[in-house]
């Protein structure tokens, strides 16, 4: 939604093979998207007061076909699962890294195949060491006493909890 915002992201993907566009609001993505083929569209999950299920609709009426993911700076139970219900391929929570963003994209462009047992021992050892880089903030926060970064710690916690399938990790992360 800035230019600030944009540029971060071009800045990240920059040392890539990806081309990429950025628009600073719905219609200019819709514009773009109109014009163009995309492999993958990276949204907001709120823009200009237009709820994510809205843009989701709007992008696939623009055309684009294939993976879109959503950012968002808080996991929103409702919100999120509206959104996988409507076909979003990714929700990932802010602050995005450059790693994160790679990863984000990777997931969108590199579907796994479910049939493979590998893939469930991979996915289920992803999950474990990216719970246990959130635990890490979640201390590094407690210990400097900032309680945004803890709460965001705790959030992130909830959401990769919620859709990792781990009901009662998301109630105790929601709880503290």
């Amino acid at each position: 939604p800035s230019f600030a915002a944009c540029a971060q992201v071009q800045r990240f993907l920059a040392d890539g093979a990806m081309m990429v566009t950025t628009a600073n609001h719905l219609g200019a993505g819709l514009d773009a998207i109109k014009r163009g083929s995309f492999d993958v569209v990276v949204c907001e999950a709120e823009l200009e007061g237009i709820a994510g299920d809205v843009a989701l609709t709007k992008i696939r009426e623009a055309g684009h076909t294939g993976p879109i993911a959503f950012i968002t700076g808080a996991p929103e139970q409702r919100r999120d699962a509206r959104l996988h219900e409507l076909g979003a391929a990714e929700i990932a929570l802010k602050p995005l890294s450059k790693s994160r963003l790679h990863d984000l994209l990777s997931r969108c462009l590199e579907p796994s195949d479910l049939d493979d047992p590998a893939v469930y021992e991979k996915a289920i050892q992803s999950h474990i060491d990216s719970m246990q880089n959130r635990i890490v903030e979640l201390e590094k926060s407690i210990i400097r006493e900032d309680l945004p970064s803890h709460r965001i710690a705790c959030e992130s916690i909830v959401h990769a909890s919620e859709h990792g399938g781990r009901k009662e990790l998301s109630i105790t992360a929601n709880e503290t």
